[in-house]
C-alpha cells in the first residue's frame, strides 16, 4: 500500500457494540503517516460497492455467476476504496470521518 505515499494501512472491519451489546457499528481503521481514520462501514457503502462491482461484471459481459461472484469479491474487498481516495483526494474526502491522530 506504499505506493499511495500516505496510506501506511488498512484494517476492518472494526466492530463497536451499540446497546447491551446487541448490535454494532462497523469502522475501517485508516492509518496515514499524519494521522488515523475511523470511517464508519454504513449500508449505504456496502450497496454502492456491491452495484458497482454488479455494474462492472455487466460491462465486462460477465454471465450470471461471474457477476454474483463480482458482487461478491467486491464486498470482502470495499476496503480498496479507501486507498484509492486517499491517492486520489490526498484523504480529503476521508475528512468527514472521525479522526484520531
Amino acid at each position: 500500500m506504499s505506493d499511495n505515499g500516505n496510506v501506511v494501512s488498512i484494517i476492518g472491519p472494526l466492530h463497536k457494540p451499540k446497546i447491551m451489546g446487541l448490535a454494532y457499528n462497523s469502522f475501517t481503521l485508516i492509518v496515514t503517516k499524519d494521522h488515523s481514520v475511523f470511517a464508519k462501514l454504513t449500508s449505504e457503502i456496502v450497496k454502492k460497492v456491491v452495484e458497482d462491482a454488479r455494474q462492472q461484471a455487466e460491462d465486462e459481459r460477465k454471465g450470471f455467476l461471474g457477476k454474483w461472484g463480482s458482487q461478491i469479491a467486491g464486498g470482502m474487498n470495499y476496503t480498496q476504496r479507501y486507498v484509492k481516495m486517499a491517492a486520489d483526494q490526498n484523504g480529503q474526502s476521508l475528512s468527514r470521518h472521525f479522526h484520531r491522530n
